[in-house]
């Protein structure tokens, strides 16, 4: 069992009853605060600011509320304590992207672990269709990407243009993220819908040589093509990229065949002595 966070009580008998006045309105001072105080992990100025009537219920201009600002940046023990004072941990912000979304994809994994722990619905899409897999392998945590598949949730997940957490680490270079995947049966040619692209094609569109490398070494598909009915090869030589090219072209080259083991020569038998006559 996890042992109660000290800076979680704390809050907690900040608002107990008779803490605050419930006829009093919140501050708007104490809640710009707050708002500040979470982003920064300044505990000590989120206990004051609760104690000054902050509104626990604001968001700022992007619908962040204090709780997911907090895990975005990646303050545990801030977290914990807006979580104890009953901030929800599923509120998403405007776009549809939740605290655990938010931690994913700064690399945060203790806050990740924390809000898993919490019962933060890891299966929440934002409104681009991404759920905090993919939000991870933007992020490049490859340790954050396995807890979130050790979560359940699938290495096939995919936003709303059939775009995979794969697709996501090889376009942005996320090497680490992309041996995850690739170690957790990820499909190396897996083809979105808006252009057919594999995730080679968005290595090779973002020069991404070692990930490149790694998606060979996976038996990624040198000859699916794109709706524009380029290779991946093309895709790399069209954004300039000759190191991918050279690298896309060589490995589809035919392989000579491996030289025959050279001949041996046969030893005869020795001849049997003729008997006397």
């Amino acid at each position: 069992m996890r042992r109660a966070c000290p800076a979680a009580a704390l809050v907690v008998a900040l608002l107990a009853p008779g803490a605050v006045s419930a006829e009093k309105k919140p501050d708007k001072k104490a809640t710009a605060a707050l708002l500040a105080a979470a982003k920064a992990g300044n505990l000590e100025g989120v206990n004051k600011a609760i104690k000054d009537r902050a509104d626990l219920a604001a968001v700022d201009d992007e619908g962040s509320s204090p709780l997911a600002l907090a895990a975005s940046t990646g303050h545990l023990e801030v977290m914990e304590a807006l979580r104890a004072a009953g901030l929800d941990v599923n509120r998403p912000d405007s776009f549809g992207i939740t605290p655990l979304m938010k931690a994913a994809l700064g690399g945060h994994i203790a806050v990740v672990k924390a809000l898993l722990e919490a019962k933060a619905d890891a299966t929440r899409e934002d409104r681009r269709g991404r759920n905090a897999l993919l939000h991870a392998a933007r992020g490049g945590n490859a340790t954050v990407v396995q807890a979130l598949l050790a979560a359940g949730l699938p290495v096939t997940s995919a936003d709303g243009d059939s775009r995979t957490a794969l697709h996501v680490a090889a376009r942005d270079g996320q090497n680490e993220v992309v041996k995850a995947l690739v170690a957790a049966k990820a499909d190396v040619n897996a083809q979105d819908q808006r252009t057919s692209a594999t995730p080679l094609m968005e290595a090779a569109a973002n020069g991404q040589v070692e990930v490149a490398k790694e998606l060979l070494a996976a038996k990624a598909n040198l000859a699916l093509k794109n709706k524009d009915g380029q290779i991946a090869a093309d895709v790399a030589a069209e954004a300039q990229h000759p190191d991918v090219a050279d690298l896309l072209r060589d490995a589809a080259k035919p392989k000579p065949p491996p030289p025959a083991p050279p001949k041996t020569a046969r030893r005869k038998a020795p001849s049997k002595p003729q008997p006397k006559p």
